[in-house]
């Protein structure tokens, strides 16, 4: 039995959007505050919401089955992180094309038989934004990394059966990095 069915055929209704005001904008994201309403008993609610690009987490496996991650500090969190290559899409960009770029920028490697193995929806109750999940197989060093202006990093390889202790050990504590890793590995 289908671990959802005794919920699927619960009707929750879809609100619908009244308006949509920009807060705020950059060149990064656009902030708004959105009215919806409630389409059965008429309520309504002013609720905010976030739109960045979207963006991919890359899942670099060497022909050793290890996986690529780096070391960088962040600003939101103000410490180092390790995660997944990752980067944001340019408008228009293809999600394979932006994937094989970032790894290269932030890594120098490439792979082969990239594929798409989850769109997620990063926090659907604030963000508009989707991140892809790309896995690539058989990657290998081809040039040196060349980091964005405000860019730092350090390329770690790790064997693919350690990635659970990483988790476990809260070493990785990035939240797409960790969806990510449940996808490829599960």
């Amino acid at each position: 039995m289908n671990i959802l069915s005794g919920i699927a055929n619960a009707k929750v209704p879809i609100w619908e959007k009244l308006w949509q005001k920009i807060a705020y904008k950059n060149k990064f994201c656009t902030m708004c505050d959105n009215k919806f309403q409630h389409p059965v008993d008429g309520r309504e609610g002013i609720f905010f919401s976030i739109d960045i690009c979207d963006s991919v987490q890359i899942v670099a496996e060497t022909r050793e089955n290890k996986v690529l991650l780096v070391r960088q500090f962040r600003f939101g969190s103000e410490k180092l992180s390790l995660e997944l290559p990752a980067g944001r899409m340019e408008k228009d960009e293809d999600i394979i094309a932006c994937a094989r770029r970032e790894l290269l920028e932030e890594t120098g490697y490439d792979g082969k038989n990239a594929r798409i193995i989850a769109t997620l929806h990063q926090n659907p109750a604030v963000q508009v934004n989707k991140t892809h999940i790309v896995h690539m197989e058989k990657c290998e060093q081809i040039s040196q990394p060349h980091f964005d202006e405000m860019e730092e990093l350090a390329t770690l390889i790790v064997p693919k059966d350690e990635l659970i202790n990483l988790i476990r050990s809260d070493e990785i504590d990035n939240s797409l990095t960790l969806s990510a890793m449940a996808k490829f590995l599960f």
